[in-house]
Protein backbone atom coordinates (compact mmCIF):
# COMPACT_ATOMS: atom_id res chain seq x y z
CA UNK A 1 0.00 0.00 0.00
CA UNK A 2 3.12 2.77 0.50
CA UNK A 3 4.01 1.46 -2.64
CA UNK A 4 0.49 2.65 -4.15
CA UNK A 5 0.77 5.97 -2.06
CA UNK A 6 3.78 6.99 -3.46
CA UNK A 7 3.33 6.08 -6.84
CA UNK A 8 -0.03 8.52 -6.54
CA UNK A 9 2.17 11.52 -5.47
CA UNK A 10 4.78 10.82 -8.39
CA UNK A 11 1.63 10.56 -10.59
CA UNK A 12 0.46 13.74 -9.29
CA UNK A 13 3.51 15.62 -10.36
CA UNK A 14 3.28 13.88 -13.98
CA UNK A 15 -0.13 14.70 -14.59
CA UNK A 16 -0.25 18.04 -13.42
CA UNK A 17 2.95 19.29 -15.62
CA UNK A 18 5.95 19.19 -13.12
CA UNK A 19 8.06 21.78 -13.06
CA UNK A 20 10.63 22.53 -10.59
CA UNK A 21 8.57 25.24 -9.40
CA UNK A 22 7.26 24.66 -5.74
CA UNK A 23 3.72 26.77 -6.35
CA UNK A 24 3.52 24.66 -9.71
CA UNK A 25 3.55 21.25 -7.82
CA UNK A 26 1.64 22.37 -5.11
CA UNK A 27 -1.62 23.26 -6.86
CA UNK A 28 -0.62 20.92 -9.52
CA UNK A 29 -1.28 17.72 -6.48
CA UNK A 30 -4.92 19.49 -5.28
CA UNK A 31 -5.56 20.32 -8.91
CA UNK A 32 -9.06 20.06 -10.27
CA UNK A 33 -7.55 17.84 -13.16
CA UNK A 34 -6.77 15.21 -10.47
CA UNK A 35 -9.32 15.66 -8.10
CA UNK A 36 -8.03 13.67 -5.53
CA UNK A 37 -9.49 16.43 -2.79
CA UNK A 38 -13.01 15.97 -4.18
CA UNK A 39 -12.65 12.66 -3.46
CA UNK A 40 -10.93 12.43 -0.31
CA UNK A 41 -13.65 14.66 1.43
CA UNK A 42 -16.62 12.42 0.81
CA UNK A 43 -14.36 9.52 2.05
CA UNK A 44 -13.89 11.39 5.41
CA UNK A 45 -17.65 12.67 5.35
CA UNK A 46 -18.84 8.50 5.48
CA UNK A 47 -16.06 7.36 7.29
CA UNK A 48 -17.01 9.74 10.25
CA UNK A 49 -20.91 10.11 9.94
CA UNK A 50 -21.23 6.35 8.68
CA UNK A 51 -23.22 7.46 5.49
CA UNK A 52 -22.76 9.59 2.48
CA UNK A 53 -25.36 11.90 0.76
CA UNK A 54 -26.28 15.03 -0.58
CA UNK A 55 -27.60 16.28 3.14
CA UNK A 56 -24.11 15.03 4.43
CA UNK A 57 -22.13 17.31 2.13
CA UNK A 58 -24.35 19.83 2.55
CA UNK A 59 -24.04 19.95 6.39
CA UNK A 60 -20.22 19.30 6.09
CA UNK A 61 -19.27 22.82 3.70
CA UNK A 62 -22.04 24.85 5.88
CA UNK A 63 -19.92 23.44 9.23
CA UNK A 64 -16.45 23.74 7.31
CA UNK A 65 -16.83 26.55 5.26
CA UNK A 66 -17.38 30.46 6.45
CA UNK A 67 -19.88 31.63 3.78
CA UNK A 68 -18.85 35.59 3.52
CA UNK A 69 -15.87 37.14 2.71
CA UNK A 70 -13.17 35.86 0.03
CA UNK A 71 -9.33 35.34 0.20
CA UNK A 72 -9.35 35.01 -3.27
CA UNK A 73 -10.80 33.41 -6.34
CA UNK A 74 -9.50 29.66 -6.96
CA UNK A 75 -10.45 26.30 -7.61
CA UNK A 76 -13.18 24.69 -5.19
CA UNK A 77 -10.76 22.30 -3.64
CA UNK A 78 -8.21 25.24 -2.44
CA UNK A 79 -11.52 27.36 -1.98
CA UNK A 80 -12.28 24.64 0.55
CA UNK A 81 -8.86 24.48 2.25
CA UNK A 82 -8.97 28.63 2.84
CA UNK A 83 -12.23 28.19 4.29
CA UNK A 84 -13.97 31.42 2.91
CA UNK A 85 -15.68 31.60 -0.01
CA UNK A 86 -18.53 33.84 -1.08
CA UNK A 87 -21.93 31.90 -2.34
CA UNK A 88 -20.48 30.90 -6.14
CA UNK A 89 -17.62 29.01 -4.46
CA UNK A 90 -19.51 27.32 -2.08
CA UNK A 91 -21.85 25.70 -4.58
CA UNK A 92 -18.60 25.24 -6.90
CA UNK A 93 -17.44 22.96 -3.57
CA UNK A 94 -20.29 21.53 -3.56
CA UNK A 95 -21.16 20.19 -7.09
CA UNK A 96 -17.69 18.77 -7.05
CA UNK A 97 -18.06 16.85 -3.94
CA UNK A 98 -20.63 15.30 -5.44
CA UNK A 99 -18.92 14.11 -8.32
CA UNK A 100 -17.35 10.93 -6.22
CA UNK A 101 -21.55 9.71 -5.62
CA UNK A 102 -22.09 9.97 -9.16
CA UNK A 103 -24.31 12.59 -9.15
CA UNK A 104 -24.54 15.47 -11.87
CA UNK A 105 -24.25 18.71 -10.58
CA UNK A 106 -24.53 22.79 -11.86
CA UNK A 107 -23.43 25.88 -10.51
CA UNK A 108 -26.83 28.42 -10.87
CA UNK A 109 -26.18 32.69 -10.87
CA UNK A 110 -29.95 33.77 -9.88
CA UNK A 111 -31.91 35.95 -12.52
CA UNK A 112 -31.50 38.64 -10.75
CA UNK A 113 -28.16 38.34 -10.14
CA UNK A 114 -27.63 38.33 -6.70
CA UNK A 115 -26.78 34.73 -5.40
CA UNK A 116 -25.81 31.70 -6.82
CA UNK A 117 -27.02 27.97 -5.45
CA UNK A 118 -26.09 23.75 -6.94
CA UNK A 119 -28.58 22.46 -9.32
CA UNK A 120 -28.01 18.69 -8.54
CA UNK A 121 -30.17 15.64 -10.69
CA UNK A 122 -29.52 12.60 -8.74
CA UNK A 123 -29.92 9.53 -10.72
CA UNK A 124 -29.88 11.50 -14.14
CA UNK A 125 -26.49 12.56 -15.42
CA UNK A 126 -27.24 13.62 -18.70
CA UNK A 127 -26.26 16.77 -19.57
CA UNK A 128 -29.96 19.25 -19.83
CA UNK A 129 -30.53 23.10 -20.27
CA UNK A 130 -32.17 25.27 -17.39
CA UNK A 131 -35.54 24.65 -18.29
CA UNK A 132 -35.54 20.81 -17.71
CA UNK A 133 -33.31 21.87 -14.59
CA UNK A 134 -36.43 24.10 -13.75
CA UNK A 135 -38.91 21.47 -13.82
CA UNK A 136 -36.60 18.27 -11.93
CA UNK A 137 -33.81 19.32 -10.23
CA UNK A 138 -33.22 19.74 -6.32
CA UNK A 139 -31.59 22.89 -5.67
CA UNK A 140 -28.85 23.61 -2.77
CA UNK A 141 -28.40 27.18 -1.35
CA UNK A 142 -25.22 26.52 0.85
CA UNK A 143 -25.46 30.06 2.45
CA UNK A 144 -28.24 29.23 3.52
CA UNK A 145 -27.63 24.90 4.40
CA UNK A 146 -31.06 24.52 3.06
CA UNK A 147 -32.11 22.09 0.34
CA UNK A 148 -35.40 22.83 -0.94
CA UNK A 149 -37.95 19.60 -1.65
CA UNK A 150 -40.00 21.85 -4.40
CA UNK A 151 -39.17 22.39 -7.78
CA UNK A 152 -37.02 25.14 -8.42
CA UNK A 153 -39.42 27.13 -10.41
CA UNK A 154 -41.66 26.75 -7.16
CA UNK A 155 -39.12 28.58 -4.70
CA UNK A 156 -40.42 32.00 -6.25
CA UNK A 157 -43.25 32.23 -3.88
CA UNK A 158 -40.82 32.17 -0.67
CA UNK A 159 -37.67 33.75 -2.22
CA UNK A 160 -37.88 36.69 -4.88
CA UNK A 161 -34.78 35.90 -6.42
CA UNK A 162 -35.95 32.87 -8.20
CA UNK A 163 -38.59 34.51 -10.04
CA UNK A 164 -36.37 35.83 -12.84
CA UNK A 165 -34.73 32.95 -14.67
CA UNK A 166 -31.52 31.63 -13.64
CA UNK A 167 -28.61 30.79 -16.18
CA UNK A 168 -26.12 27.64 -16.05
CA UNK A 169 -22.61 28.19 -15.00
CA UNK A 170 -20.48 26.05 -14.41
CA UNK A 171 -20.97 22.13 -14.63
CA UNK A 172 -19.43 19.03 -13.12
CA UNK A 173 -18.40 15.79 -13.89
CA UNK A 174 -19.91 12.53 -12.73
CA UNK A 175 -17.21 9.93 -11.79
CA UNK A 176 -18.76 7.83 -14.21
CA UNK A 177 -17.56 10.35 -16.96
CA UNK A 178 -13.74 10.36 -16.20
CA UNK A 179 -11.68 8.59 -18.76
CA UNK A 180 -11.14 5.25 -18.30
CA UNK A 181 -7.63 5.27 -16.40
CA UNK A 182 -9.30 7.96 -13.80
CA UNK A 183 -12.57 5.94 -13.32
CA UNK A 184 -10.55 3.48 -12.69
CA UNK A 185 -8.21 4.21 -10.21
CA UNK A 186 -10.86 6.19 -7.76
CA UNK A 187 -13.69 2.81 -7.90
CA UNK A 188 -10.60 0.24 -7.46
CA UNK A 189 -7.43 1.90 -6.20
CA UNK A 190 -8.52 4.97 -4.32
CA UNK A 191 -11.13 3.23 -1.55
CA UNK A 192 -8.15 1.02 -0.34
CA UNK A 193 -5.66 4.10 0.46
CA UNK A 194 -6.31 4.76 4.11
CA UNK A 195 -8.16 8.30 5.00
CA UNK A 196 -4.57 9.04 6.97
CA UNK A 197 -2.62 8.72 3.90
CA UNK A 198 -4.96 11.06 1.85
CA UNK A 199 -4.50 13.47 4.35
CA UNK A 200 -1.02 13.26 4.60
CA UNK A 201 -1.50 13.76 0.84
CA UNK A 202 -2.90 16.82 1.29
CA UNK A 203 -0.46 18.29 4.01
CA UNK A 204 2.73 17.18 1.36
CA UNK A 205 1.17 19.71 -1.35
CA UNK A 206 0.76 21.99 1.16
CA UNK A 207 4.31 22.33 2.57
CA UNK A 208 5.68 22.54 -1.29
CA UNK A 209 4.32 25.71 -1.98
CA UNK A 210 5.59 29.44 -0.38
CA UNK A 211 3.08 31.21 1.22
CA UNK A 212 2.63 34.63 3.50
CA UNK A 213 3.78 34.66 7.29
CA UNK A 214 1.30 32.54 8.86
CA UNK A 215 -0.58 31.08 6.09
CA UNK A 216 1.05 27.38 6.10
CA UNK A 217 0.12 26.90 9.88
CA UNK A 218 -3.60 28.38 8.99
CA UNK A 219 -4.17 25.77 6.37
CA UNK A 220 -2.22 22.66 8.09
CA UNK A 221 -4.54 23.27 10.47
CA UNK A 222 -7.67 23.69 8.32
CA UNK A 223 -6.67 20.14 7.06
CA UNK A 224 -7.20 18.61 10.46
CA UNK A 225 -10.32 20.46 10.68
CA UNK A 226 -11.44 18.83 7.44
CA UNK A 227 -10.25 15.27 8.33
CA UNK A 228 -12.25 15.99 11.71
CA UNK A 229 -9.30 16.23 13.79
CA UNK A 230 -10.27 18.96 15.76
CA UNK A 231 -7.94 18.81 18.68
CA UNK A 232 -4.99 18.45 16.36
CA UNK A 233 -6.95 21.70 14.53
CA UNK A 234 -7.56 23.76 17.45
CA UNK A 235 -3.91 23.20 18.55
CA UNK A 236 -2.74 24.14 14.77
CA UNK A 237 -5.19 27.57 15.59
CA UNK A 238 -3.52 28.94 18.80
CA UNK A 239 -0.12 28.30 17.19
CA UNK A 240 -1.33 30.30 14.33
CA UNK A 241 -2.45 32.84 16.84
CA UNK A 242 0.33 33.05 19.13
CA UNK A 243 3.21 33.31 16.51
CA UNK A 244 1.56 35.06 13.92
CA UNK A 245 -0.81 37.83 15.87
CA UNK A 246 -0.65 40.40 13.47
CA UNK A 247 -1.89 38.40 10.45
CA UNK A 248 -5.29 37.85 8.13
CA UNK A 249 -4.16 34.10 9.46
CA UNK A 250 -4.26 34.91 13.03
CA UNK A 251 -7.78 36.21 12.70
CA UNK A 252 -9.05 33.13 10.58
CA UNK A 253 -7.53 30.77 12.95
CA UNK A 254 -9.60 32.59 15.82
CA UNK A 255 -12.59 32.45 14.48
CA UNK A 256 -12.14 28.43 13.31
CA UNK A 257 -10.54 28.39 17.20
CA UNK A 258 -13.75 29.49 18.71
CA UNK A 259 -16.25 27.77 16.35
CA UNK A 260 -14.68 24.62 17.05
CA UNK A 261 -14.91 25.70 21.16
CA UNK A 262 -18.70 25.97 20.35
CA UNK A 263 -19.13 22.67 18.89
CA UNK A 264 -17.34 21.18 21.78
CA UNK A 265 -19.62 22.80 24.03
CA UNK A 266 -22.88 21.75 22.15
CA UNK A 267 -21.96 17.89 22.38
Amino acid sequence: MKKIFIILVIASLILSGWTIKRDTISRGMLSHRIGLIYHAIPRVIQSETGSLGLDNIKQYIYRNVHRYGNIRDDGPGWMLIYGEAWCDSVANIYIRLAEALDIRGYLIFLGNGSHSVAYVTPGHTALENIDYLQENAIVVDLEAGIIYKCKPRDICGVDKRYCKKPAIFLINQPISEYRPFKTWFYKKVFPRIPVTWLKKYIQIALICRRFERGEREYYLARVHQLFFDYDAAARGYQGVIKRHPATRWADLAGYWAEQISLRSDQS
